[in-house]
């Protein structure tokens, strides 16, 4: 049995992780950051992904420049890639699945992860995105608790 202080400790831990969700970074095309930034985030233009249908962005930004925007240009050797930096609003509920409460909360959603409508459903439940520890990102259900800070072109 864990004691009270260690439990205590894991849920600072916690909570001084949870700062991380303040900032958000997406790597992608010059061309879809254009989009971006002119229509918006569109989560049916998502491929879909680990945890579904959802706008996937990382909490590191050399991780969205190296993983997503570096990569922009392998079927067009004209095409860049950029770096798009998100503020995430205050009022915005993001899951972290390293919290027993809200793994639990997840699980049942879980299940329907090739629903494309997942997304919608989510958000009507309250759910505006979650964090996920193993690729050190977070899925944005809910495109309006995002605000666009800026771009970087690479």
């Amino acid at each position: 049995m864990k004691s009270v202080i260690s439990i205590i400790k894991e849920e600072i831990a916690l909570m001084e992780t949870r700062e991380i969700f303040h900032t958000i970074y997406h790597g992608t095309s010059n061309t879809g950051a254009a989009d971006i930034e002119q229509n918006g985030v569109d989560i049916t233009k998502s491929h879909g992904g680990y945890f579904g249908w959802g706008f996937y962005c990382a909490v590191d930004y050399e991780l969205a420049k190296s993983n997503y925007a570096e990569f922009a240009d392998e079927n067009d050797i004209d095409e860049r890639g950029a770096v798009l930096e998100f503020e995430i609003l205050p009022q915005a509920n993001i899951l972290d699945l390293r919290d027993e409460d809200d793994w639990q909360t997840w699980l049942p959603y879980a299940k329907r992860i090739s629903d494309r409508n997942l997304y919608k459903t989510l958000v009507n439940a309250g759910i505006d995105g979650l964090f996920d520890n193993s690729f050190g990102g977070v899925i944005i259900y809910n495109p309006a608790v995002l605000k666009l800070i800026r771009i970087e072109e690479l």
